[in-house]
């Protein structure tokens, strides 16, 4: 019995559907299928029945499905004592846009360090760009990016989860302003990233598209600072969510319900498709994937 096949199982019923596993495991539909057939015939018993096109579990799927949290559990259990016996060493070079590095790798940094201690890690910022060339010539082991598309077939994503991205502003600036539109912020001053930045071009591009053009009143190549800015009541700024999440919920920002624009955006972890995929960067992928699932 397969334990891929059993982690099938259980996204299946924590999903409650075939295709959404696949996707979610980034299997083909087919692939899973083959699976529950698979530990149907080995456990000798049906684990699902199909009624008007949706997925039920049978009497015996429901016993199946404890044993199979059961396992799973131990089994996430031996590898980290395991690893953490045989003591996972080495070093990890990291890559990542400055936003990501202020949002997502403290914690994960963190947690990784205190369950792999002997991982000598070091982390480099950059653009998108930069940081794949750095993939491709083997500087860095792996990258946190945040795009809009998906990199070349050069790398392999190991981790993508949609962001969105909004227009905030001061409390007083949000409140006093009647935008509801994108083409009300034509006339609006912008903290804006350095050129080149992913999330500055989709406003920007979005607008032209429209025939707007958004007025720079700010260029600065750091969001901690374009953040503490526009809490000071300097113009607007067009961020990813997670970034000013902290000051939304404190009442120091606010963001702007434009209807017809509602930007999402990937971050994503890359590696060079060539890149065997070590001890360390698994334990690295793990630790984020339990920290920002």
């Amino acid at each position: 019995m397969e334990i891929r096949n059993i982690k099938s199982f259980v996204q299946i019923c924590a999903d409650g559907s075939f295709s959404r596993a696949a996707k979610n495991l980034g299997y083909a539909q087919s692939s899973v299928t083959a699976q529950i057939q698979r530990l149907e015939e080995e456990l000798g018993v049906q684990l699902f029945e199909r009624i008007n096109k949706r997925v039920y579990l049978t009497a015996a799927g429901s016993r199946f499905l404890e044993y199979a949290s059961d396992i799973l559990q131990k089994t996430r259990q031996i590898t980290e004592r395991l690893q953490n016996e045989n003591g996972i060493t080495g070093s990890l070079k990291i890559g990542c846009l400055e936003s990501v590095g202020v949002a997502f790798l403290p914690d994960v940094l963190s947690a990784f360090s205190r369950k792999y201690p002997s991982v000598s890690l070091s982390v480099t910022t950059g653009g998108s760009r930069q940081l794949r060339e750095e993939l491709k010539n083997n500087s860095l082991d792996l990258a946190w990016t945040f795009d809009r598309r998906r990199p070349g077939d050069g790398f392999s994503v190991l981790y993508e989860k949609s962001r969105p991205l909004s227009v905030v502003g001061g409390k007083n600036a949000v409140r006093n302003t009647a935008i509801k539109n994108l083409s009300d912020l034509s006339d609006e001053s912008f903290i804006f990233a350095e050129p080149g930045c992913q999330y500055r071009n989709r406003l920007t591009q979005r607008m032209k598209k429209t025939g707007l053009r958004p007025k720079a009143g700010f260029e600065i190549d750091n969001t901690e600072i374009i953040r503490n800015l526009r809490r000071s009541g300097l113009g607007f700024a067009f961020l990813p969510d997670f970034l000013t999440e902290a000051d939304v919920r404190r009442g120091r920002l606010e963001r702007l319900h434009i209807s017809d624009f509602s930007p999402v955006m990937y971050s994503r972890i890359l590696v060079h498709k060539s890149k065997t995929i070590s001890p360390a960067i698994s334990a690295f992928l793990q630790t984020a994937k339990e920290i920002f699932p």
